[in-house]
């Protein structure tokens, strides 16, 4: 999940009301809350996978029938003793006890029938991993209104820790939803969390026999079954923060990691940003269109194409980055991550890392040594080189078919990216520096081998176009080789002539 996409941004300010309904009115916070959950766990999570909720993804799949079973029988169970049905009630008692019963049967289904779905394929990976989230959504929602009962009929620790555990998982999600990757796999961490939330589940059972049958279980035992529970969700999910900073810290050096963080925050965290992106491909791309990222970066040309309803491909070469974007982006069906360069031809190449800014990594030996003479780069160095693997744009086009937008942003590899292509395409952009206009002009040269394009300029990342029209290429090259840049940088926009467009 992304903490800045534009649905997420709507997920904090929900979670506060919520928080505020729990201090402020916890009698009434239980019918307000599950359905606001709900609601937005379902639509944030469906909006982030690019999936629309379709019924073969829900009852095509035998786990997925018995996860909803009990997610009914644990609503109607706490739904009978809300209004007062439950008490003493032996078949209240049991049918929200078979909520917690059944979550070991759409286990055992999930893994009999793994790998066997209909038609295979896409619809049996978007069946298993919607599956997947709905049992774990399904089990924190059965934590919630099972401690939301509780904390209404038992007032005191037992009462409010169980209620606590209801908004672990909602809690710890957003504090989650800041690292831009999935924790991988490790089994004994797996095994631990497992363990903890099948103990926290017998705990439920138990506060929940303690609420139906006052007498059964002294509340001093309750009380510390509620803190037994909380103590042990809070060291579950401390270890889990614990492996996501490592796995953070794996992605390289200490100014390496400051500066992605910082990219992060500047190219997904601006509000208003990811309308503009949107606003500004309108123009370009349509739902169903292909677009390629050379230089994706931290990904805020994707992130905005996917919520436009584009596939896209990024291409990133940065080992760090690319797994950033994996992780962002590799449930998203629209987008494919290649951590690959583009170039001429196909082959392998250094890459030239600055770890303190790694917008300024390149392919480009010759880039490098050129704007190491400017002022504007005064201090910054390229520290590493690593090999990597390299395509180019004809390739990619013949895998993935003819894109309708091509955003090139490679810090001086821009024409060597363009030599690799060998027909025109129907719109792209390329970066220009005014310090190292050289590479800009010559990919416009590469351009006009391709086709007949006409041109517009936007700066830095305004996503707004100079020119109320478009213009010709003299014009373009007037502009970024005089003094109204002020030395900012931009992208130069191109399109084939309306007479050869598509």
């Amino acid at each position: 999940m992304n903490l800045f996409h534009p649905l997420h941004l709507r997920w904090l300010p929900t979670m506060a009301l919520v928080a505020l309904i729990f201090v402020l009115l916890p009698g009434y916070f239980f019918p307000v809350l599950v359905p606001t959950l709900l609601v937005f766990g379902w639509g944030l999570d469906l909006a982030r996978r690019g999936w629309k909720l379709t019924w073969p993804m829900i009852f095509r799949r035998p786990a997925n029938i018995a996860t909803l079973t009990r997610l009914i029988f644990g609503l109607g169970a706490v739904a009978l003793a809300r209004v007062g049905i439950g008490q003493e009630n032996w078949f209240v008692l049991l049918l929200g006890m078979s909520a917690f019963v059944f979550d070991g049967v759409d286990g055992f289904l999930a893994r009999r029938f793994s790998g066997s779905g209909e038609q295979g394929g896409e619809l049996q990976r978007r069946q298993e991993r919607f599956g997947g989230w709905l049992d774990m959504e399904s089990d924190s929602l059965l934590f919630l209104i099972f401690g939301g009962w509780i904390y209404w009929h038992m007032p005191g620790i037992g009462g409010g820790a169980t209620a606590a555990v209801g908004l672990f998982r909602y809690v710890f999600g957003v504090i989650f939803l800041l690292p831009p990757w999935r924790l991988a796999p490790n089994l004994k961490f797996r095994w631990f969390a497992k363990t903890i939330a099948a103990l926290v589940q017998i705990g439920i059972v138990a506060l929940w026999i303690g609420g139906l049958f006052p007498e059964t279980i002294p509340p001093r035992v309750l009380d510390w079954v509620g803190i037994g529970m909380v103590t042990g969700l809070g060291i579950s999910f401390g270890f889990e923060g614990i492996l996501r900073i490592k796995e953070f810290q794996s992605l390289g050096s200490k100014a390496y990691r400051r500066a992605i963080a910082k990219s992060m925050v500047v190219y997904q965290g601006i509000p208003g940003r990811q309308r503009r992106i949107r606003r500004m491909y309108r123009q370009f791309v349509q739902p169903g269109s292909l677009a390629i990222d050379v230089g994706a970066h931290v990904g805020n040309r994707i992130r905005g194409w996917s919520a436009m309803g584009v596939r896209s491909i990024g291409v990133e070469p940065q080992p760090g980055l690319a797994r950033v974007l994996e992780n962002w982006f590799g449930e998203d069906p629209l987008v494919t991550i290649l951590p690959w360069g583009l170039g001429p031809e196909v082959g392998q190449m250094n890459l030239l890392i600055s770890e303190e800014h790694p917008t300024l990594t390149t392919l480009s030996q010759e880039w490098v040594d050129q704007v190491q003479t400017k002022k504007a780069f005064e201090g910054i160095a390229w520290q590493k080189e690593v090999p990597v693997k390299v395509s180019t744009l004809d390739t990619l086009i013949k895998t993935y078919g003819m894109p309708d937008f091509v955003k090139i942003d490679v810090e001086g590899f821009e024409p060597q990216v363009l030599a690799g292509l060998s027909f025109p395409v129907p719109a792209l952009s390329i970066e220009f520096l005014p310090m190292a206009l050289e590479s800009a002009l010559e990919s416009l040269t590469q351009l006009r081998r391709l086709g007949e394009y006409e041109f517009n300029l936007s700066m830095v990342e305004t996503m707004k176009f100079v020119f109320p029209s478009w213009v010709d290429e003299a014009t373009v090259v007037e502009f970024i080789s005089g003094p109204t840049t002020r030395g900012r940088s931009g992208d130069i926009y191109a399109r084939l002539r309306q007479t050869n467009s598509r």
